[in-house]
């Protein structure tokens, strides 16, 4: 294992609570943080909870059968363990969460979609990174044996005629 993995858990595997690795220390840990997903960590100006998603408050109102008033004065009270307030962030954090896998879906979709860098062609002997597949090969090859072929033949074919 990479040393940075083994340092990591080792702190977290301390048999002394108070030495054990945090959260906090986890999610700032260099091999946690390396390669993450952007929506695992939503900037600050995203968690703006002066802003109240109406549609999140009507799926909680919805759901547990309580007026909109009920969610507002939960997100408003500030308790951590008020249910409706639990509900509204987790539908918020579900929200964002899909918007972000959407947008890293549209992402790859762009670049799956996008040329290769150094494209094939029969006529080219260089070396490329690009290998075509066996049986796409083929196909062109082929076309390029036939066309030199109809050459020489309408060649001969002229010159037999033109006698």
């Amino acid at each position: 294992l990479n040393k940075s993995v083994v340092t990591l858990l080792c702190l977290m595997l301390q048999i002394d609570p108070m030495k054990r690795a945090t959260i906090e220390d986890i999610k700032k840990h260099e091999w946690f943080q390396k390669d993450l997903p952007a929506y695992l960590f939503p900037s600050p100006v995203e968690q703006d909870s002066s802003v109240i998603d109406t549609d999140a408050v009507h799926e909680v109102c919805e759901k547990f059968g309580v007026k909109e008033c009920e969610v507002h004065n939960a997100l408003l009270s500030g308790d951590p363990h008020d249910q409706l307030g639990i509900a509204y962030h987790l539908i918020i954090d579900n929200k964002r969460i899909a918007d972000e896998a959407a947008k890293a879906e549209l992402k790859d979709f762009y670049v799956a979609s996008s040329p290769p860098p150094v494209s094939f062609s029969p006529n080219d002997l260089s070396p490329s990174p690009v290998r075509p597949h066996p049986e796409r090969i083929a196909p062109a090859l082929r076309d390029r044996a036939i066309s030199s072929l109809n050459k020489e033949g309408t060649s001969e074919t002229g010159k037999a005629t033109g006698t």
